[in-house]
């Protein structure tokens, strides 16, 4: 089930917290600023990710990579690698596969918790900031929230909308 809910995202109170990211090290903008102000044990994670894959391959090998960082509070962030690069162009950044990729990824380590944790899937909140992939992604909202309702169906979702845009 897809809930949309007004306000801070990272105030959710929620034990996961997916945000997108770039494959360049950079958390500048936008929630990922937010959590790495929130959370700088996740940029610093996040980081050396990118810089150990970047060394000896490519950034976008790191496109379709689901990295699950738990923070000192016990919460998960969530960092889904679906864009290689980014700006304020007016281009699509957010790749669509990797992001399904990302998502698919999210889902089988939700299952885990499920299956091999005993956590009842009813009690797992998942919370993404409403519109992601979108605002400074360049995606189409219509489709990356029909994937998210798709892929996440069995499961409660929060879309928190800072701004209601």
């Amino acid at each position: 089930m897809i809930k949309i809910i007004d306000g801070d995202l990272l105030t959710s109170g929620a034990d996961i917290i997916c945000h997108q990211v770039n494959c360049q090290g950079k958390m500048n903008s936008g929630v990922a600023k937010q959590i790495r102000e929130k959370w700088p044990e996740v940029f610093t994670i996040y980081r050396q990710f990118v810089n150990d894959t970047t060394q000896l391959h490519c950034s976008e090998k790191l496109l379709g990579e689901c990295q699950i960082v738990q923070t000192l509070d016990y919460k998960y962030v969530i960092n889904l690698f679906a864009q290689n690069n980014f700006g304020y162009d007016g281009k699509q950044y957010t790749d669509m596969d990797a992001l399904k990729e990302c998502l698919l990824k999210l889902r089988d380590f939700l299952n885990y918790l499920t299956q091999e944790k005993g956590i009842q899937k009813e009690e797992i909140r998942i919370a993404m900031p409403w519109k992601i992939g979108c605002v400074r992604g360049g995606a189409n909202w219509t489709d990356v929230y029909s994937m998210i309702h798709f892929i996440f169906e069995e499961y409660n979702v929060e879309l928190w909308r800072l701004d209601k845009g």
